[in-house]
């Protein structure tokens, strides 16, 4: 993410003529298999060359673990540095609803993003619901229709649109982006 405009939930540049807005839940494994595989494909294709903006959105309905690590990304995203905590988040996700979303996994994978304030992450993911983003992404979700995760769409010159990707590789988002924009 080294050099490119990062500032709350969204990554690239502010004047992109698209943004691709991803619903996510960092407990969610098919999330982080998108993020893993898939998404470092993205960025270095589409938000790295200034194509399209990135806009995650955390949603948190998968059960406790779900609802801190909403709490911890809304702080992340703060400080400017969600994409490297989510990143670091999924390379390191536990089993779902194990209870190991705690207060020690928060500070493990904090500390190793450079410049994090690692105790307020760790105060969020114990607060969540004191953080308007938690709240505001759920709303959001429902708003637009989202029912799963990761769901995917596109926003251009204001309008919302579900992004229809066919298959889970890096080549079928970039696909399905390209046909997009």
């Amino acid at each position: 993410y080294e050099g490119i405009p990062q500032k709350g939930m969204r990554l690239g540049k502010a004047d992109a003529p698209a943004t691709l807005v991803e619903i996510a839940d960092l407990q969610c494994p098919f999330c982080a298999m998108y993020s893993t595989q898939a998404l470092p494909t993205i960025v270095q294709d589409y938000v790295r060359t200034g194509k399209i903006a990135y806009e995650l959105r955390i949603r948190s309905f998968l059960g406790r673990d779900s609802v801190r690590a909403a709490g911890a990304a809304a702080e992340a995203a703060n400080q400017n540095l969600m994409f490297q905590f989510t990143d670091l988040f999924y390379r390191n996700q536990g089993p779902e609803n194990s209870g190991y979303a705690d207060a020690d996994f928060m500070r493990e994978i904090a500390g190793q993003v450079d410049g994090l304030d690692v105790e307020a992450v760790v105060a969020a993911a114990d607060d969540p619901l004191s953080y308007p983003a938690v709240e505001r992404n759920e709303r959001f979700a429902r708003k637009i229709g989202s029912t799963g995760t990761p769901d995917f769409y596109l926003r251009r010159n204001g309008q919302l649109t579900p992004l229809s990707v066919q298959g889970t590789e890096p080549g079928d988002y970039a696909a399905a982006l390209d046909a997009a924009v």
